[in-house]
C-alpha cells in the first residue's frame, strides 16, 4: 500500500518542523487513537540531527474490527523519526516497527515554504492511498468536504507538505487482504491526523 497525500500549514516552516518533532504533538496523537501506554525520547546525535523514538502499545479494541481476529493481543509499535536540519528542503522521516509482525511501514514528511501571495487552496488536503483520492478542506481542524476550490486569502506565512509513505504486510494468503483494510483506516487516520496538526498550529 502506497500513501500520498499533500496539505498546506498556515505556519512558518520552523514552526511547522517543531511542532511535527516535539513530544506535545506525540501526546496528542496518542491521546486521538485513545493510547495510554506509550513513551517518547528525543535526542541530537549530532548537531544538525534529531532523532526521537515514540514507543506504545496499542490494544486491541482499538484496531479496526476487521484486524482483532488476527492481532488479538494488540500491537508494540515503536516509530523511529529523523531530520537533518541542514537539508533543503526540510524531510522528517519516520520509520515504523511493530514487535513479532511482518510488516514494513514508513512514512515521509516533505515541508517547503509557499509565498503568502500564492495562497489559493491554502488547507486544502488531497490524498492518495492505493487509488482512492480524496480532497479536503482542513480551517482550524474541522474537515469540510470540497466543492470546488477555496478562495484566495491572504496569510503571513504558509508551508506545503507532500506527505508519502508505504505500508506492506509479508504474509501469506491474508497479507493482501490486511492491508487493504489498513488502506481503508489509514486514510481516515491521515484526515484526522492532519486536522490535528492544523489544530494544535492555529492555538
Amino acid at each position: 500500500m502506497d500513501i500520498s497525500l499533500q496539505t498546506s500549514y498556515n505556519a512558518a516552516l520552523a514552526d511547522v518542523v517543531a511542532l511535527l518533532l516535539s513530544e506535545d504533538l506525540a501526546h496528542e496523537r496518542a491521546r486521538a487513537l485513545r493510547v495510554t501506554d506509550f513513551s517518547f525520547k528525543q535526542e541530537r546525535p549530532e548537531p544538525t540531527l534529531i532523532h526521537s523514538v515514540l514507543r506504545a502499545r496499542v490494544p486491541a479494541s482499538e484496531l479496526p474490527s476487521q484486524l482483532r481476529s488476527f492481532l488479538t493481543g494488540g500491537l508494540n509499535v515503536r516509530i523511529e523519526s529523523t531530520y537533518h536540519s541542514e537539508r533543503t528542503p526540510a524531510v522528517i522521516e519516520h520509520d515504523v516497527h511493530i514487535d513479532g509482525a511482518p510488516v514494513s511501514a514508513a512514512l515521509i514528511f516533505t515541508l517547503t515554504p509557499a509565498s503568502s501571495s500564492s495562497s489559493a487552496g491554502i488547507g486544502s488536503t488531497s490524498a492518495n492511498l492505493s487509488n482512492p483520492v480524496v480532497s479536503e478542506t482542513v480551517s482550524d481542524g474541522e474537515i469540510i468536504s470540497d466543492a470546488g476550490g477555496s478562495a484566495a486569502t491572504s496569510r503571513p506565512a504558509v508551508t506545503r507538505a507532500h506527505i508519502t509513505g508505504s505500508f506492506s504486510v509479508r504474509v501469506p494468503f491474508i497479507g493482501a487482504k490486511i492491508e487493504r483494510v489498513a488502506a481503508a483506516h489509514a486514510n481516515d487516520v491521515l484526515r484526522a491526523d492532519t486536522a490535528l496538526v492544523h489544530s494544535l498550529l492555529a492555538r
